[in-house]
């Protein structure tokens, strides 16, 4: 608290009036985070002029590859992450639901599903594999080439090319 407090230019006093408990300014700070995502997710899947699998690896890149380097190079990064996103067990799960909901829409607004359905297979497809992900590469790019291997194949169409 010491720490962050002198990174906000404030006491630390200022901050336990403020939120009262350490938890609630993880919890601040992780609600900041996922809204962050989610804003920047919608914009991705929301541009019509960008082709489907470049929209998707976009929208997934916010998602979880912007994250995995600083995940991978801190000390205890995925557990940090975890603790985090555990702290806010609801928001996360409603989180989590909206962002499904976005690229299931996603995915029958641009014909690449003809049902709800087909597209929610999909996108519990594609969900499982970015979290796999986030396990298995050590930087960006990784994460990008083997999320767009991924789309590719999920969604039968023609690899993107890098």
């Amino acid at each position: 608290m010491v720490e962050l407090a002198k990174a906000a230019g404030v006491t630390r006093q200022t901050l336990y009036n403020r939120f009262k408990t350490k938890e609630a300014v993880l919890d601040w700070a992780v609600k900041g985070f996922l809204n962050q995502k989610q804003d920047a997710i919608v914009s991705e899947l929301a541009d019509t002029d960008t082709p489907v699998a470049t929209c998707l690896l976009n929208a997934f890149s916010r998602w979880v590859g912007d994250d995995v380097e600083v995940v991978h190079r801190l000390p205890y990064g995925l557990q940090i992450a975890d603790s985090g996103l555990a702290s806010l067990k609801e928001e996360n799960a409603a989180f989590l639901a909206s962002l499904e909901r976005e690229i299931m829409n996603f995915l029958v607004s641009r014909n690449v599903c003809g049902t709800l359905d087909e597209a929610r297979e999909k996108t519990f497809l594609l969900m499982v594999v970015s979290n796999g992900l986030l396990l298995k590469c050590r930087t960006f790019s990784e994460f990008q080439m083997d999320m767009s291997r991924s789309i590719s194949a999920a969604l039968s169409i023609k690899p993107m090319s890098n």
